[in-house]
């Protein structure tokens, strides 16, 4: 059918009425994610067909927004898998017990920004990487002196850092599937500014962190998880061969879901030679995860995760944003919005620092990174194009604005997330998270002196 041409004040009412559902349901009646997004989509379609659009069109809406994306949801079952899989190989816990020995008080806050950064990077997860290793340097921070709020800052800037670029980070797979860049590409991009941000990162926390040392310090946490993870698992560098292998096949640009899948085929041989289990159990962890509890609480929050199963959460909360946003990229609500604004937005710089400036917005209103970088991704897609930009030169910027900003808002669900699990408010971490606000910072200035911008006509930076 033919597209209705829609009307500011039309645009205007939906989204009115679209975040009026979204702060009830999320800041009110504390329901499920998934339950605000479905009567969210509920409301959409009866306001489109009431607005003339028939049900058919609207699936049809739908349907294109899956199939674009079909490759990411498959992804997010793979990461799962993949988790599982490289906890009972031993990679994970190997990873964890050789980055915890490199610790020493002068090294601390550089150091724990690395540990969380590999970490992240590994598992595609700030949350994972928060509630596992962040607990155990928070104990440590304590026992040498650093304020909590800035050992708490450097653990999301580290975690933040892998979730932004690992290949298996659910955002990450997200951004560059609805901007339509291949996921190479995407990652490629962002290092412009991540690793400038980074590096200015690291000596931000090495100049505070020789203001700490002590000479009495409690390692009873570390000593704790490595001697029991040596118990649990055969701790070797041989336990790193299917990180290694991914790793070349990243770089050599292979299909990302064969990389995962041979990851995968890799770790469970390695459970089976290294770690001596059989094979039904190595393949079992792939579905349900590594399930095996050490009884020590902290250890657990390490090991006890992966699998399928565990993935099911982000596939259900994506498979409906990528519906809702399915409708919104095709009728318009969003565009009409802010067209005007755009028309008048004439420099790059201008244009990026909107594009954040939006995404951070999003944030707030939304609560959610998945909608904000879907929501987003939509409205800039076709600007960004007519300017001459790359769709990674987007994505790239919906990463800094969407995914960087969403730890550091106390009621999104990463804020409250990391608030409730770290010792501190998100106000109280929020200053020293240093890598978060300085790759926002780089990319604004980047922008605006004509560094690194990706253009697609001359196909050079």
């Amino acid at each position: 059918m033919d597209k209705k041409i829609t009307k500011i004040q039309e645009a205007i009412i939906y989204f009115f009425m679209l975040i009026s559902i979204l702060i009830l349901g999320i800041g009110v009646l504390k329901i499920e994610l998934q339950v605000v997004l479905l009567i969210s989509l509920f409301f959409t379609v009866g306001y489109s067909m009431y607005r003339g659009y028939t049900f058919e069109y609207l699936l049809e809406c739908m349907s294109k927004s899956i199939i674009k994306s079909y490759e990411a949801l498959l992804i997010f079952i793979l990461i799962g898998a993949i988790i599982g899989s490289w906890v009972l190989a031993g990679t994970i816990p190997s990873l964890i017990y050789y980055g915890l020995s490199i610790l020493s008080p002068k090294i601390f806050l550089p150091a724990g920004l690395i540990i969380c950064s590999l970490t992240s990077v590994v598992l595609g997860t700030s949350w994972g990487t928060i509630s596992t290793v962040g607990i155990a340097l928070v104990g440590i921070g304590e026992a040498i002196g650093v304020p909590m709020p800035i050992t708490c800052g450097m653990i999301v800037s580290g975690a933040f850092f892998g979730d932004k670029i690992s290949p298996m980070s659910d955002t990450t797979n997200l951004v560059a599937v609805t901007t339509e860049t291949k996921l190479h590409e995407h990652i490629s991009s962002m290092l412009y500014t991540t690793i400038p941000a980074y590096i200015i990162s690291l000596l931000m926390y090495a100049v505070i962190g020789f203001k700490y040392t002590a000479i009495n310090i409690n390692y009873s946490n570390v000593n704790l998880i490595k001697e029991t993870l040596s118990s649990e698992f055969n701790i070797s560098v041989i336990t790193f061969l299917p990180i290694i292998i991914v790793m070349v096949l990243n770089v050599l640009k292979k299909p990302t879901i064969i990389n995962m899948f041979i990851g995968i085929v890799v770790g469970t041989l390695i459970s089976i030679f290294i770690q001596g289990v059989s094979l039904r159990d190595s393949l079992q962890v792939i579905n349900l995860g590594y399930t095996n509890s050490t009884n020590i609480e902290i250890v657990d929050k390490i090991i006890l995760r992966g699998g399928i199963q565990s993935m099911m959460y982000t596939f259900s909360l994506t498979f409906l944003a990528l519906s809702l946003g399915g409708i919104l990229s095709e009728i318009g609500y969003l565009k009409v919005v802010i067209e005007d604004l755009l028309k008048k937005i004439k420099r790059i710089g201008t244009l990026v620092t909107f594009t954040i400036l939006s995404c951070i917005m999003s944030n707030l209103i939304l609560s959610e990174a998945y909608l904000t970088i879907i929501l987003n991704a939509n409205l800039y897609k076709e600007e960004y194009k007519k300017r001459g930009l790359r769709t990674s030169m987007l994505s790239r910027t919906l990463e800094e604005g969407g995914t960087l900003t969403t730890g550091l808002i106390p009621w999104t669900t990463a804020g409250a997330f990391i608030g409730a699990t770290l010792p501190v408010t998100v106000l109280d971490y929020l200053p020293f998270s240093f890598f978060n606000l300085v790759n926002i910072a780089v990319s604004v200035v980047f922008s605006y002196l004509g560094i690194f911008i990706l253009r697609s006509k001359k196909n050079k930076i």
